[in-house]
C-alpha cells in the first residue's frame, strides 16, 4: 500500500469519468484532467514535505502538511490508496503532536487531536493509549499548564 501511495498517477479523462467527444477529448475535459493532475502533483509535494518534517521530528509541521495534502487530493476512486495513506500518516502525526502537547500541559488540544484520530480509526491502539495517558496522573501532571511550562522555559 505504501508503494501505491508514492507512485505517480496519470489520470485520463476516461478514468476521471469525464465525457468523450468525437475526435478526442473536449476542451473542458482536457482542462479538468490537467487541473486534477496538478492537484495530485501538489498533494504529492505536500506529502513529501510532511514526510520530511515527520522524519526531522517537526510533528506539527508534518501534521499541517499531511492535512493540506489530503485537502488538495481530488476525491477519485483511482486515488483511494493515496487518500488512505495520507489519512494514516495524518493519524500518526496527530498522535505525535498530541504527545508533545501532553508533555507541556496542553491537555485539551491533545485530547482533541486524539479524539479525531479515534473517530477516523476506531481501532487505533496507540491513540487510545495516549488518550488514557492524559487522564493518568502518574504520566500527566494534572497541575501542569502550558503557561507554567512557558515560564520554566523563560
Amino acid at each position: 500500500m505504501a508503494a501505491a501511495a508514492v507512485m505517480p498517477v496519470a489520470m485520463t479523462v476516461a478514468e476521471a469519468g469525464e465525457g468523450y467527444s468525437s475526435g478526442g477529448y473536449s476542451s473542458m475535459a482536457q482542462k479538468e484532467m490537467i487541473r486534477r493532475q496538478q492537484q495530485v502533483a501538489e498533494s504529492d509535494r505536500l506529502r513529501d514535505e510532511g514526510r520530511a518534517a515527520y522524519a526531522a521530528g517537526n510533528y506539527k509541521e508534518a501534521y499541517d502538511k499531511y492535512n493540506e495534502s489530503l485537502q488538495v487530493l481530488p476525491d477519485a476512486p483511482l486515488l483511494q490508496d493515496r487518500r488512505t495513506f495520507l489519512q494514516k500518516s495524518l493519524g500518526d502525526a496527530s498522535i505525535a503532536v498530541a504527545e508533545e502537547y501532553r508533555r507541556v500541559g496542553k491537555y485539551d488540544e491533545a485530547r482533541s487531536l486524539l479524539d479525531n484520530v479515534i473517530e477516523q480509526d476506531p481501532n487505533n491502539f496507540n491513540a487510545k493509549q495516549k488518550l488514557e495517558w492524559i487522564d493518568d496522573p502518574i504520566r500527566s501532571n494534572p497541575a501542569l499548564t502550558y503557561e507554567h511550562t512557558q515560564n520554566i522555559d523563560k
